[in-house]
């Protein structure tokens, strides 16, 4: 489709014998024509340029390199920090045990949809997740969310393919549709490509999944298809509008799931520059179909929540997250400049910050995007305003303004005053910070696209000042957050911060810019994550498939599990087993709740999103709540108690052998392993796995917390210090629990 729209502006510029006249510019390599008036492209026609030569061949290269990615089942998952020495799986380089956001609950999720075809097993403590995990459960949701139907459809391929395929997708779509928007939006090919390069290349994006990927590139796909249609409309093309605006109010009607702070921020941008963009044409069939397609968007978008209705209204209740309210912050240069410095950087170098101070705890928090590039705008804009009149670039400056009111949300502290802002209240300070920058790197280079002539002491002046803040961020850094930094580096990553900035202003229509940016954002993120080929022991090893064979029998049945582990919850998870304990993601069902706490007396505790639940095995009569972490549910309750609560519950696992007065309702029925360690390994985790008297201490223990505190636990009590948290180290213990004790309830 965008090679026939390609295809049409050849002829075209075929028919003109100056081919420097022609809105392709195919004589230059970077396939700009610097001879054409910027405002000129905007008032006459949008004009797709033709794409220079090393476009087709980097699109062809990006192509290959994510077949045989999925090929190989490769990926960055940290899923080794718990699952390692599966078959026909390797890790490679140090896992980060703090992502378990990923490794404990995004990954058994997307691997149990594929043992059955249909959705996760989590259990009926957990309310529906649809639309925070963009998992499918309506005929609107599964056209809607297309990439998690796939999954489905395509469950008989090899996991370990398929997975890899999934993983890279939203970075492939990404990669691929930028580019051709930024041009259309007005953007030369190299500065196309070099924001797009910093968008899926910044740490913020590795250490947080891909996330920022998952919240621009469907967005940026649809927004593509919306720019095309309104083209294609104004040249009376309807079939080819009307395809194209579907396509587009189906990748756009996405933007209501998964991380609904990050895809307001980043999504939100992205469509008011394109909006801004045909409004400002004002042609009577573009504006036609931006209102149709918005239509059609906005019915999807309404019918995936009225699908969802009951895991989003779980949400909103929850104490956590959806009660939260925040205010604006200002957020400390070490932090919010931290990307630049962000070259072999690993988790043990940072030394945590607890609130109020920062968020930037560890390295994932610590991580950003490329926020310095706001420094360079400034000095953009002096440039490109020079030849250009301010109404001829609406869409940039609504896109700033955007921009500006997110960083300052997370720059600016707003005291008291920022909870009462609707909208902005419900977005943490932090993730502002954390992602602003994916938005900047799409300003700055549509900025700079409009710059004409070069402009020697504009690009000193620039570079100095943006290596001077960079030294002191730098410096800030190093003495709050990573001491093992030296100053050498600092000034290095600053020098080179600085390069940057000249090349980008003095060179934009170079292939300098393009290189410049693709080897900053590489270099940042190189060293960043573990890379790991197949599943680990979550698929292959005798463990993986006994779960998977009683998983299918347990479904069928409508029998549950539960574990004391938050690794033993995602290895049942991912094998398909249906679990009472687990995940948490949207919110709870009050009334599965209430069986355990009749009184609602632990409300507070229990009334969580976006986390785990499990259980802790005791001698308590009645269930008692805590959480270790503000996202974790933690339950001390007898097992045989907890099968009386919820007949359907068959089979107990737990990391510490049980038997004894109180626990006559268990049957021993073997060991899981978590994953197939090395013969020395496995006698060590043999030799240090606990003793059956350690059921007496463990109910001791929960005994005298109880005791501890006889009017129930706080809302957040113990955050973070229980050492039993997958949250907090969970590769700590990797030897010590490895070994899981199964025993069927018998009653």
């Amino acid at each position: 489709m965008i090679r026939d729209v390609l295809s049409k502006s050849t002829n075209n510029c075929s028919r003109i014998r100056d081919s420097r006249s022609c809105a392709g510019g195919a004589n230059h390599d970077d396939g700009t024509n610097p001879s054409r008036s910027a405002s000129a492209v905007g008032k006459s026609s949008w004009a797709l340029s033709r794409p220079p030569r090393w476009h087709w061949w980097l699109t062809g290269v990006i192509v290959a390199i994510y077949i045989i990615f999925s090929v190989l089942g490769l990926t960055t998952s940290n899923l080794g920090a718990k699952f390692a020495h599966g078959p026909n799986s390797t890790t490679i380089g140090p896992t980060a045990s703090l992502r378990s956001d990923e490794y404990m609950a995004g990954t058994p999720m997307e691997l149990s949809i594929m043992e059955t075809g249909d959705q996760a097993t989590t259990g009926p403590l957990a309310e529906e997740s649809s639309v925070v995990q963009r998992i499918p459960i309506g005929p609107v949701q599964h056209l809607v969310f297309w990439d998690s139907t796939l999954t489905k459809i395509l469950s008989f391929l090899p996991d370990a393919q398929m997975f890899a395929a999934s993983w890279w997708l939203s970075s492939l779509v990404l990669l691929l549709a930028m580019p051709y928007w930024m041009v259309l939006m007005g953007g030369r090919w190299n500065l196309a490509w070099a924001a797009t390069f910093l968008c899926v290349f910044s740490p913020a994006n590795w250490w947080w999944t891909f996330q920022i990927s998952d919240q621009l590139g469907f967005t940026v796909l649809g927004c593509t298809f919306l720019l095309l249609a309104a083209r294609g409309a104004e040249k009376k093309r309807w079939k080819f509008a009307a395809i194209l605006g579907i396509l587009s109010a189906i990748c756009l009607a996405g933007m209501v799931s998964r991380y609904l702070v990050w895809s307001l921020i980043l999504g939100g941008g992205v469509l008011l520059a394109t909006s801004v963009k045909i409004l400002h044409r004002w042609r009577d069939r573009s504006l036609l179909t931006l209102i149709s397609t918005g239509a059609v968007t906005l019915i999807l978008a309404l019918a995936v929540l009225w699908e969802g209705r009951r895991g989003m209204a779980a949400l909103t209740a929850a104490v956590y997250p959806g009660q939260r309210l925040t205010t604006g912050e200002a957020s400390d240069m070490g932090w919010t400049f931290s990307a630049n410095f962000f070259f072999s950087l690993s988790a043990g170098q940072v030394r945590p910050v607890s609130a109020p101070y920062t968020y930037a705890s560890n390295i994932s928090e610590l991580s950003t995007s490329w926020n310095f590039l706001l420094l360079i705008i400034p000095f953009a804009l002096v440039l490109a305003y020079q030849t250009q009149r301010i109404r001829d670039r609406l869409p940039e400056i609504a896109l700033g303004l955007w921009c500006m009111l997110w960083f300052a949300w997370g720059f600016v502290g707003t005291g008291g005053f920022g909870v009462k802002i609707p909208l902005l209240n419900s977005v943490p300070a932090a993730r502002t910070i954390q992602i602003i920058g994916a938005l900047f790197a799409i300003w700055l280079m549509l900025t700079l696209s409009k710059i004409k002539q070069r402009q020697l002491s504009i690009a000193i002046t620039g570079s100095a000042v943006v290596g001077m803040i960079l030294l002191h961020s730098g410096s800030e850094l190093l003495l709050r957050y990573v001491p093992s930094f030296s100053y050498k580096e600092v000034l290095l990553w600053s020098l080179v911060g600085a390069i940057v900035t000249f090349v980008l202003l003095y060179a934009p229509r170079s292939s300098w810019a393009l290189i410049a940016s693709a080897s900053l954002g590489l270099s940042s993120v190189i060293a960043t994550p573990p890379l790991q080929i197949g599943l680990g022991s979550l698929r292959g090893t005798q463990t993986a498939n006994r779960l998977s064979s009683e998983g299918q029998e347990a479904r069928e049945k409508g029998e549950l599990w539960a574990t004391d582990t938050m690794a033993g919850n995602a290895l049942l998870i991912a094998n398909g087993v249906p679990t009472l304990s687990g995940l948490l993601r949207s919110g709870p069902v009050e009334d599965e709740w209430l069986k355990l706490d009749p009184s609602g007396r632990f409300k507070e505790n229990w009334s969580r999103g976006g986390g785990y639940i499990f259980f802790k095995w005791s001698l308590l009569r009645h269930p008692f709540f805590t959480n270790p972490n503000y996202d974790v549910v933690e339950v001390y309750v007898n097992p045989c108690t907890l099968a009386e609560i919820y007949p359907e519950l068959t089979t107990i696992v737990s990391d510490n052998r049980m038997s004894g007065a109180g626990l006559e309702c268990l049957v021993p029925a073997g060991e899981i392993h978590l994953q197939d360690l090395p013969q020395s390994s496995a006698s060590e985790s043999a030799h240090e796995s606990a003793s059956p008297t350690q059921t007496a201490s463990a109910g001791t223990s929960a005994t005298a917390t109880a005791q501890a505190h006889p009017s129930g636990p706080s809302g957040t009590s113990g955050t973070g210090k229980n050492k039993r948290s997958g949250i907090s180290d969970p590769a700590s213990e990797r030897h010590a629990d490895n070994t899981q004790y199964v025993y069927k309830i018998q009653r």
